[in-house]
């Protein structure tokens, strides 16, 4: 059986959008949940290129800009280097020219990809790499709690990029396979609303995740982080 073969299988049991309906009845959510999907190979491209109505976008913009633009439009985007105009996710994505400039603070992919897929959770067509929220802080502490239980990381200290952007937090999770929390870019159209989160969660955790959440046992007997004893992750946006 060939990747793209072995796509199709794994997409095809894949339920975006239930755990998308799941997610917004457990966590009161106003805002889409966004996949994102790196494309390292030929193939995974061409796959992606033939099973989706997707659009790409009429300027260059940041990442963030494009995550906001799908879920806005509900559509799905692929981008490439040319359409991106953030420097910092420029270097991200291994997009950067050879001579430019590096930062220690930037996280990296482990290799050059060809593009960048954004969707809205529910109608993603493709195996996302990361999942990408912007909810409130009560929204991101019990996605978080629930992700913690699911993945077995308690207590759980984040180790969170330096550069507090989208696109770094989405490639810190993606390399790690860690959830990562934290304000929102200052780049995103939502930077000036009070109180969002940005939460980005390994894809492949998502299901667990809402299945935690509909189970809602989390043990308040575990040490947290923050506050010994109660088991849950405390956090303040500073």
């Amino acid at each position: 059986m060939n990747n793209t073969e072995n796509d199709q299988k794994v997409l095809d049991k894949l339920r975006y959008k239930e755990m998308f309906e799941t997610l917004k009845t457990e966590l009161d959510l106003e805002q889409s949940p966004i996949a994102i999907k790196f494309f390292y190979t030929e193939p995974e491209l061409d796959f992606f290129k033939k099973g989706n109505d997707y659009q790409v976008v009429d300027q260059s913009m940041s990442f963030c800009r494009w995550e906001q633009r799908s879920i806005e439009k509900r559509i799905t985007i692929y981008s490439e280097n040319k359409d991106l105009s953030c420097e910092t996710a420029t270097c991200c994505f291994n997009w950067q020219d050879g001579d430019a400039p590096t930062s220690t603070s930037i996280e990296r992919l482990s290799k050059i990809v060809f593009g960048v897929a954004t969707a809205p959770l529910a109608d993603a067509r493709f195996i996302a790499d990361t999942v990408n929220f912007y909810c409130n802080e009560e929204q991101a502490k019990k996605l978080i709690n629930a992700w913690m239980e699911a993945a077995g990381v308690e207590p759980w200290q984040p180790e969170q990029p330096e550069e507090r952007t989208a696109c770094n937090y989405t490639v810190y999770t993606h390399n790690m396979s860690l959830a990562s929390i934290g304000k929102v870019c200052p780049r995103s159209g939502l930077a000036k609303e009070d109180g969002i989160v940005n939460v980005v969660l390994p894809a492949d955790h998502l299901k667990h995740t809402v299945d935690q959440l509909l189970e809602g046992k989390l043990n308040l007997k575990k040490s947290s982080l923050n506050r010994p004893g109660d088991g849950f992750f405390h956090f303040t946006m500073g």
